[in-house]
């Protein structure tokens, strides 16, 4: 099995293909001009192509596996165990009892028993008497 070495590419698309906005195959001759039979030509436009090279994430890095290797220096404070989506209004509802249950409520026009009901995407409150 031969291995063919692959074809000079260039940095910037064909004057075709930039004219055109078509995707450049960035060969000499590019697919695209080779299919048509026009003349592939490349111009160097003075501009150089964005090939920057990331920046070094060395701390960031070094934070990483010191916080992996010594997890008893992770940060502990507002974290809160996740828990699994159930409904999205009674998840809701349960995060509002769970913060005012310490208050005490003041029921409005003598309500003060009933039933909150949860359907699909909404929840209503039911008076007893209903």
């Amino acid at each position: 099995m031969s291995h063919q070495s692959p074809l000079p590419t260039q940095d910037l698309p064909c004057v075709d293909g930039r004219r055109q906005k078509v995707r450049c195959s960035k060969t000499e001759p590019c697919f695209n001009c080779q299919r048509f039979g026009a003349e592939c030509v490349y111009e160097d436009s003075g501009r150089l192509v964005n090939r920057h090279t990331p920046k070094s994430n060395d701390p960031l890095s070094r934070r990483v596996e010191d916080l992996v290797q010594n997890p008893s220096r992770r940060p502990q404070q507002g974290l809160k165990p996740v828990r699994s989506a159930g409904n999205p209004m009674e998840t809701m509802t349960q995060n509002i009892q769970h913060r005012f249950s310490g208050q005490a409520a003041t029921p409005e026009d003598g309500a003060t028993d009933g039933k909150l009901v949860f359907e699909k995407d909404r929840s209503r409150y039911l008076q007893k008497g209903f």
